[in-house]
């Protein structure tokens, strides 16, 4: 018989009439699911979502509103993308995944990024009242030649800057790659 099992402390945020929790998953469960995780709990709904993000960050979307968005970082062995959750009613769903790596921590690949991520930046650039999404930061090349041997100092690096411009219309929000 498989033991699964997390341990929590304290709520971390609140959003809503909701509660986060950093929670933490051990064991017999596969690698990916253990460590830091978050829960999130409806208080009227009695109702309860394990986020399987390695990284909570209260996002607000709409500058005009106090409204907070779920943000959070996923990755599996040291590589992953970003996620922004919203609550509507007593259901937690998805509204944005970056199309691209924003995190890259491992050592066996060629490239990685600088701290292990992408930087992200919630700003309303054009100011029309919905806040855009910038991932940026450096990138390290760690392969020399076409048989891509991994080098202990990089031999280069490049500034990247993923820019996404987000838009509301008929109730949802939308993300586009600039």
């Amino acid at each position: 018989m498989k033991d699964y099992y997390f341990t929590w402390n304290g709520a971390i945020q609140s959003i809503g009439n909701a509660l986060v929790y950093k929670i933490e998953l051990n064991g017999d469960q596969p690698g990916m699911y253990r460590g830091d995780k978050f829960l999130l709990i409806n208080l009227d709904r009695k109702k309860g979502y394990i986020l399987w993000i390695d990284q909570f960050e209260p996002l607000q979307l709409n500058t005009k509103e106090a409204s907070y968005f779920i943000g959070g970082r996923e990755s599996y062995k040291k590589t992953g993308n970003y996620y922004i959750y919203a609550t509507q009613h007593d259901t937690l769903f998805k509204i944005f995944e970056s199309d691209i790596v924003v995190t890259n921590g491992r050592n066996d690949e060629c490239k990685k990024y600088k701290g292990d991520h992408l930087k992200l930046t919630v700003r309303d650039v054009d100011k029309n009242g919905y806040n855009d999404i910038t991932f940026e930061g450096l990138e390290y090349n760690y392969c020399k030649g076409l048989n891509e041997e991994i080098l202990e100092i990089p031999i280069d690096s490049t500034f990247t800057r993923i820019f996404y411009k987000t838009y509301y219309s008929g109730g949802n929000y939308i993300f586009v790659k600039q």
